[in-house]
């Protein structure tokens, strides 16, 4: 077995072994390594694997084509899992262009992705574990759906009528997209969906035609196709012409389509959609879109902001700081002053490194508290949580990474435990359970929240739900949000 891919999965394959070649090499024999040097996240040039080994240039700009890559011995970096000193994670050529493209047009922030590799637990010492299937690459051959035992899929294992043969064509450099920009837009061209049938109480009729727009460009494709059929505002040719080419714009839907990019706005872009349907699409574009959307998954872990967290515990409700904590959590490392910090984790076969503990008093200054979360690709992570204190100003404590939604808000006098979901990779999900007011039908007994984050196929603890007073909280977390848990008792 060689090494995956850290982006898309695939092995990466022994290189060439000289200069003799003629054309290029093979797409997944060419990558470039992710790797530490004195603390800071570098970035290789152009090499292959020869032998488990990276034959990598140190200097970026270089490339296996150039003269010093032969002529002159290059400097290697250890493979992930032998005898290093900092780790190493490689990506296809193709697919770093991607992930380049992914994140434009910021820069990608190398040292905020190699923390994030580094926090991830590694399938058979050879490729990271996002928690996903590599799109499919891979399938779970485990008892339960948080029980991962993942193989690269195969005949055997693929469903009936699955084309493989996709997963390892070059996604980067496809021969022929430029023939669809030739098509150019026809303002007379009528279209190829439904006739509309506008009825006389249109609800947009009165809204300025770039706010319909806007709108438009938040819907899928669908659903947009609907709202034509019901306002004349969505069915004018020019707003049918700026609509699809939101499409290859922004987050759309054939965002991945980069050759667009370049292409002049006159270009027919509905047509181009057309074309680029499952149904019109090459094993090539495919493989891209497979990839796009991996590279989408890790664009949203990168850029979690980790929110500085408070000072250490103090002021408790009780006279005594607790000594003992009751906690829960994952199959979690915590780096000791012995290791490097991931060449340990690495060794120890858990699944996610602690890299940030958070000590948080629930004095009698607290109010309320609240959870953010945040979808990522398929899932949603509990990233982080809110103290509001009791003071007019209604001051909030961010503990955690900032996520995109809120939940509501739980009186933390009535705060009596938790049910935590939570996985080999960490705590999934939570659930309060706080005491009834006499507000509240429940007369005995207590009630409890929804959940947050992601509960369902995942274990589920009560270790936690019987608490009378709960006077602090410590939580730890790694690079890419998933976290621990632990309550003191008295």
């Amino acid at each position: 077995m060689g090494y995956g891919c850290c982006l898309c999965g695939v092995d990466i394959h022994d290189g060439p072994r000289q200069n003799t070649l003629r054309q290029p090499p093979p797409w997944n024999t060419q990558c470039r390594v992710l790797y530490s040097c004195n603390n800071i996240a570098q970035l290789s040039g152009i090499g292959s694997i020869l032998e488990f080994r990276y034959m990598v240039p140190e200097d970026p700009d270089i490339a296996w084509d150039h003269a010093d890559y032969w002529d002159v011995p290059a400097p290697t970096l250890a493979a992930i899992n032998e005898d290093y000193t900092g780790p190493a994670f490689p990506f296809h050529v193709a697919c770093w262009s991607l992930l380049s493209a992914a994140f434009r047009p910021e820069q990608i922030p190398l040292e905020r992705l190699l923390a994030v590799c580094q926090s991830t637990h590694l399938i058979n010492t050879h490729r990271l574990d996002w928690l996903h299937s590599y799109g499919g690459l891979y399938v779970n051959n485990g008892d339960a759906c948080w029980n991962r035992n993942l193989q690269v899929i195969s005949v055997e294992t693929a469903p009936p009528g699955a084309d493989l043969e996709y997963f390892t064509t070059d996604p980067f450099t496809v021969l022929g997209m430029e023939e669809l920009s030739n098509k150019k837009w026809q303002p007379e061209k009528a279209s190829e969906h439904s006739t509309p049938q506008w009825g006389q109480n249109d609800v947009f009729s009165n809204l300025p035609e770039d706010v319909c727009y806007e709108i438009a460009t938040h819907l899928s494709t669908k659903d947009a196709l609907t709202m034509h059929l019901v306002s004349r505002h969505f069915a004018q040719p020019t707003f049918r012409k700026s609509f699809w080419l939101s499409r290859f714009r922004g987050r759309g839907e054939r965002v991945w389509l980069l050759e667009s990019r370049t292409w002049d706005r006159a270009v027919d872009w509905e047509y181009v959609y057309c074309k680029t349907t499952d149904k019109h699409c090459g094993k090539q574009l495919k493989n891209r879109q497979r990839i796009w959307k991996l590279a989408q998954h890790l664009v949203d872990l990168v850029d979690l902001v980790w929110v500085l967290a408070p000072a250490p515990m103090v002021n408790l409700k009780h006279d005594q700081c607790a000594t003992q904590w009751i906690d829960t959590n994952g199959d979690i490392y915590r780096p000791t002053d012995e290791d490097d910090g991931y060449k340990g984790f690495v060794n120890s076969k858990k699944h996610c490194r602690l890299i940030h503990e958070v000590e948080i008093p629930l004095t009698q200054d607290a109010r309320s508290i609240s959870f953010a979360t945040r979808d990522i690709g398929d899932f949603q992570y509990l990233v982080g949580l809110t103290i509001i204190s009791a003071d007019e100003k209604k001051t909030a404590m961010q503990i955690g990474y900032r996520g995109t939604t809120n939940t509501a808000e739980f009186d933390v006098e009535l705060l009596t435990g938790f049910r935590v979901a939570a996985d080999p990779s960490g705590i999934c999900g939570i659930q309060c359970g706080f005491a009834p007011t006499p507000n509240t039908a429940l007369s005995s007994g207590r009630l409890w929240s929804q959940w947050f984050g992601a509960s369902d196929g995942v274990p589920v603890t009560e270790k936690l739900k019987d608490l009378s007073t709960i006077y602090a909280l410590r939580i730890g977390f790694d690079v890419s949000a998933r976290q621990s848990m632990a309550l003191p008792y008295m």
